[in-house]
């Protein structure tokens, strides 16, 4: 069977080294046993597969869906806290999960409509439907079986602290410092509130049209109990071409100002998430060798470490 390899999950692959080759090799059987097992037939792969092999899959009765099979995990199943999240939230704004295989890292998935961030609508229009898909489902959770917005405030600092030293410094030292000082901030704040569940990577690829109606839904959640700036933060790191072009700092301001009146969130907390976000997206980028698409996160970043806010700390 033959299986077509983006390349950003080509160099997903190549990051892991031997267990991500091995499994490029595998991917056709796995996916051929997949379609036994569940009785499919998958089509055309999908764009947007960073982590995961994502294709069109048709089911016996009919039903179009969306088959993922994700990479070997590192430290951390991934694939395995999606579909709990998936499992948890039971649909609406999420995708439904229809079947799902742990061992193989597989789910099946119901098949939406084109992401967001294809359909050429302006960046406000984006950031507003991403922020009332994301709000959508924000409910209060106890935390059990979900990572901790803390303990993500405090990965994220960890990883952007080691990776910046890796390799080379490729901002300045003052990005470090506040992304360090905004992650203590989230942490402390996360402990002293009640949490809800939220997506924690609602960019507009991970938010899908839903057929026939003017709403949309969420994909591939990392699944988190934290607090609701930390999902407006991971939607307000994008854009950066925009900002470039601009005046970058009112330009931003304005963009956490409108997602703060949609949803009530406190300002402070969605900037200092949307900062940790796009250095860290910057850092990881680089990491994996694109840098074209890093170097933006980090040249707002730099110019946002010495930015002073208007939102009370």
């Amino acid at each position: 069977m033959a299986i077509e390899i983006s390349e950003q999950l080509r160099s997903a692959a190549a990051y892991l080294g031997d267990s991500g080759r091995r499994w490029l090799d595998e991917l056709p059987g796995l996916v051929a046993s997949l379609e036994e097992a569940w009785g499919i037939v998958c089509g055309r792969a999908l764009n947007g597969g960073n982590w995961a092999y994502v294709a069109e899959a048709t089911t016996s009765d009919g039903r179009m869906a969306v088959l993922k099979v994700g990479i070997p995990p590192g430290d951390e199943d991934d694939d395995r806290r999606e579909r709990r999240a998936l499992s948890m939230m039971d649909g609406d704004p999420y995708a439904a999960l229809l079947k799902f295989d742990d061992e193989r890292r597989a789910m099946l998935l119901e098949r939406l409509g084109r992401p967001l961030g294809e359909l050429g609508l302006p960046p406000e229009r984006q950031l507003a439907i991403a922020t009332r898909t994301a709000a959508r489902g924000w409910r209060p959770v106890t935390g059990a079986g979900l990572r901790d917005g803390a303990a993500k405030a405090m990965w994220l600092a960890e990883f952007v602290e080691r990776t910046w030293n890796a390799l080379n410094e490729p901002c300045s030292e003052e990005c470090v410092v506040r992304a360090l000082q905004y992650a203590r901030n989230r942490e402390q704040a996360v402990r002293a509130l009640q949490r809800v569940f939220v997506h924690g990577d609602a960019h507009p690829w991970n938010v899908l049209e839903v057929p026939g109606s003017t709403l949309f839904r969420l994909i591939d959640p990392e699944g988190l109990a934290s607090e609701p700036a930390h999902d407006l933060g991971v939607i307000l790191r994008g854009w950066n071409d925009e900002l470039q072009a601009g005046d970058a700092t009112a330009l931003a301001f304005q963009r956490v100002e409108q997602v703060g009146a949609m949803t009530g969130v406190d300002r402070q907390g969605a900037w200092e998430w949307s900062y940790i976000e796009r250095l860290s997206s910057g850092l990881l980028l680089l990491q994996l060798g694109r840098e074209d698409e890093a170097r933006p996160y980090l040249e707002i970043a730099d110019r946002f470490a010495r930015v002073y806010t208007p939102w009370p700390q």
